[in-house]
């Protein structure tokens, strides 16, 4: 799987970087996308099959899914100054599951980071949301921290969302969240539950 970043400025291919700002996305066969120059478009960055890349750390069901992301991604941070995704919208998450991974995601050049969603749990079963930060370059060893942010919905500062037997819809703000690395993480006492995040990264 080749992991392909997109931040404020910046495509990393790998361990390559670009400019953002010269760079989109296009389908050239049914299942194969190409991330090109678009002053020069022989000048190809990456190509492959989508089911081998990865964006943001999203993986993508067609290649033309893949292509609008890439394509909605770079327009959103070089022009607007922010972006947007979906990280989650699932059924049955099991205990222990990370997003967008256990290794977590890279902050970049963002200030602001926010949440929205919903939690549903079953009778007697519990789930919670948590958010952990690092500075640890070595994120596979590192001391992931549960950090505090703002619950605009209760004016009330929480370091956790949890539901039990109900259904929970939340938001959760991170303004001027300094740190390198973030994860989001899943506790669960059973994998009966759905879990609904979408998020929001602004400069």
């Amino acid at each position: 799987m080749l992991a392909i970043l997109v931040e404020k400025g910046q495509i990393t291919v790998g361990v390559s970087k670009y400019n953002s700002l010269n760079y989109r996305a296009k389908c050239v066969e049914e299942n194969s996308v190409i991330i090109y120059c678009k002053m020069l478009e022989r000048d190809i960055i990456c190509e492959g099959t989508y089911s081998d890349l990865s964006l943001n750390g999203v993986e993508y069901d067609s290649a033309v899914a893949f292509v609008v992301a890439f394509n909605n991604l770079v327009f959103a941070l070089d022009t607007l100054g922010y972006i947007e995704e979906s990280i989650i919208d699932t059924t049955n998450v099991a205990n222990g599951t990370y997003y967008p991974s256990s290794s977590g995601r890279t902050f970049g050049s963002y200030r602001n980071l926010s949440f929205t969603g919903k939690l549903i749990d079953g009778a007697g079963e519990t789930t919670t949301l948590t958010l952990e930060a690092t500075n640890d370059e070595d994120t596979t060893n590192a001391d992931w921290i549960q950090v505090y942010g703002y619950d605009p919905k209760n004016n009330l500062a929480v370091n956790a969302h949890s539901v039990t037997n109900e259904t929970k819809t939340f938001t959760w703000d991170f303004d001027d969240f300094n740190y390198k690395y973030f994860r989001l993480k899943i506790t669960a006492t059973a994998a009966t539950n759905t879990v609904i995040i979408k998020m929001r990264r602004s400069i």
